[in-house]
């Protein structure tokens, strides 16, 4: 194929190679490489252009996509601050409810429910006499089971109503009242007014407890007792709450 030339379209023919150079145009004399130089670098900038458009278009979009991205991001954010603050709006407006509720029904008498039955009314703390007969240690054994404290007390009704039941908290100290160990017993052995109750109890032992190391060590004679009642059952079928 015979090139053309780009300033005057004159297309070369067999006879002109032999006459010009290839590289010249036989009718005008002008040179190719001049002529098509130009062309080519419209042609580049063109696509420099069309690359630069393409490149500010991606990043005009990745900018436009990262507006998107931060409003639903911050939006969603203040969706659930909103949310939260509805949550305990509320929670504060139900608490508060209850608490006024509470308190306008402890300061009237009329709403006051509280269950205590008239034979039920706390008294004072009542200390009964109490003192240790006898005190031992049982050791394991097929029979028994486990190890335990074995100790008898006597117990005396101060009251000036037999007893019926009564529970409470012996409270075993040294002589220098010192404590060594409490225990919450039940007797249910009636002991009539002004009279004594030989009452014997077993405690089972913790080798790694020190106040049961303690409670098993030391003598009888050493110790003092004595039993604060809790609640005790009358013979009458009254009680009193301690």
């Amino acid at each position: 194929m015979h090139s053309q030339c780009l300033k005057c379209e004159y297309v070369r023919t067999e006879s002109d190679d032999k006459s010009y150079p290839e590289w010249k145009c036989p009718k005008c004399e002008a040179v190719y490489s001049k002529l098509n130089a130009p062309t080519i670098r419209k042609n580049s900038k063109r696509i420099s252009k069309n690359k630069k458009s393409i490149i500010t278009n991606i990043k005009e979009n990745k900018l436009n996509y990262l507006v998107v991205f931060a409003i639903g991001f911050f939006a969603g954010r203040e969706q659930i601050k909103y949310e939260i603050r509805n949550v305990m709006s509320s929670t504060l407006e139900k608490v508060s409810s209850t608490l006024t509720r509470v308190s306008n029904n402890l300061n009237n008498p009329e709403n006051n429910n509280l269950n205590v039955l008239p034979d039920e009314q706390p008294q004072q703390a009542v200390i009964l006499p109490v003192k240790f007969i006898s005190k031992g240690f049982r050791a394991f054994n097929l029979d028994d089971g486990d190890q335990a404290i074995e100790f008898k007390i006597a117990i005396t009704n101060t009251f000036t109503k037999d007893i019926r039941s009564v529970k409470g908290e012996l409270l075993v100290t040294n002589l220098l009242n010192d404590h060594i160990k409490t225990l919450i017993i039940t007797i249910d052995d009636p002991i009539n007014s002004n009279s004594s109750l030989v009452w014997e109890g077993t405690m089972k032992y913790n080798q790694f407890r020190t106040s049961d190391k303690r409670l098993r060590a030391i003598e009888t004679k050493n110790c003092k007792v004595s039993f604060a009642v809790t609640k005790v059952l009358f013979s009458d079928g009254t009680t009193n709450v301690m």
